[in-house]
């Protein structure tokens, strides 16, 4: 019993810095992520003609929403989706929307991540092409 004794206070320590260091890095990750998407969302930011947009910034969140709630779960609303990408009239909307997504969802995954995710390869077709038929040059 002794020995054992000895050994759990020989590994306590060892024990507690591998804790704390998995905690660490957990937070840490979670920050380097943050701070990523700040800067993806700074760079898509200045690429936006704010004159440009269709909708204020509320309605970007809405949008921004409802494309999360159709693709967040067991089941895609894929219907939901393209009715969303219907309503973007020009390129400033699409990025608008993409920084707005990237407030919904907690994650660090890209609105297009999430597209490619949930969307077969048809259904991608479909999406690109409903932008397209909005003369708006731009594909997920």
């Amino acid at each position: 019993m002794e020995k054992v004794k000895e050994i759990f206070k020989m590994l306590l320590p060892i024990l507690v810095a591998v804790l704390a260091v998995a905690i660490i890095r957990h937070y840490a990750s979670g920050l380097i992520s943050q701070i990523r998407e700040r800067v993806k969302n700074k760079e898509l930011d200045k690429r936006i003609d704010k004159s440009n947009l269709s909708y204020g910034e509320s309605q970007y969140k809405v949008y921004a929403q409802k494309l999360f709630d159709a693709m967040n779960g067991w089941q895609t609303d894929e219907d939901a989706i393209y009715e969303v990408f219907k309503k973007m009239n020009n390129i400033d909307d699409i990025l608008q929307l993409q920084i707005a997504f990237s407030d919904v969802e907690d994650e660090d995954e890209t609105l297009s991540q999430w597209l490619h995710d949930d969307l077969s390869s048809s259904e991608m077709k479909q999406l690109n092409a409903i932008i397209a038929e909005r003369s708006i040059e731009y594909s997920f």
